[in-house]
């Protein structure tokens, strides 16, 4: 998910401290990059993560040549049970 946030109150809260971390080593640097961030059509996006995906290569690279069941595969997420029949519905598409 996305918020879009264009208030003033957000983008004081956060152009400062951003800026100061891209430029740690001058603070005039961190004000002006500040200052050019502050434009009139900017907007900041807060993304906030709804899932997290995993790898190993070499479980996927077994379980889809079929060497390895089921049971060495982690347990499914509620993320990929409940919400995925979900959204599928939504979608028209189960």
């Amino acid at each position: 998910r996305c918020v879009i946030h264009e208030d003033r109150e957000t983008k004081d809260k956060f152009y400062a401290p951003f800026s100061r971390h891209l430029n740690p080593q001058s603070e005039e640097r961190a004000k002006f990059f500040q200052e050019f961030l502050d434009s009139p059509l900017r907007v900041v996006l807060e993304v906030i993560p709804e899932k997290y995906i995993t790898y190993d290569g070499t479980k996927m690279g077994a379980h889809t040549a079929g060497t390895i069941g089921d049971d060495q595969l982690g347990a499914p997420k509620e993320v990929d049970t409940v919400r995925l029949e979900r959204e599928l519905k939504r979608r028209g598409m189960a």
